[in-house]
């Protein structure tokens, strides 16, 4: 195989690791309210069905004063910022191990770099 061709597989092949390595990898998670507890939100929320006009409610609502920071739960890249009718001011982002996670009901949005 011709030299050139090695570097651009090799190059190729270390831009796909640099990229894919951060979802696979294990990160802990953070309650993504600024400054909130277990105690402000309730685990018997998650999967709780029905809910409203949306059907069953898949995640975690977490009580906060309005202007309270919400920041990510852990590494992720944003796949979408913006407005949606149920949620409102909305992000979405993936995270190691491929997971999602969507912030809904924002007050504001920040709008900074693609990950979080």
């Amino acid at each position: 195989m011709p030299k050139l061709i090695k570097m651009k597989y090799k190059l190729i092949t270390a831009l796909v690791v640099l990229l894919v390595l951060p979802f696979v990898i294990h990160e802990p998670r953070i309650i993504p309210v600024r400054g909130a507890t277990a105690a402000d939100w309730n685990p018997n929320t998650f999967w709780y069905e029905p809910w409203g006009s949306s059907g069953t409610h898949k995640g975690v609502d977490i009580f906060a004063a309005k202007g309270t920071e919400v920041i990510a739960a852990t590494n992720m890249l944003v796949l979408y910022r913006g407005e949606v009718g149920k949620g409102g001011k909305v992000v979405l982002g993936l995270g190691p191990k491929w997971r999602v996670h969507y912030f809904a009901h924002l007050n504001t949005i920040k709008k900074d770099a693609g990950f979080l």
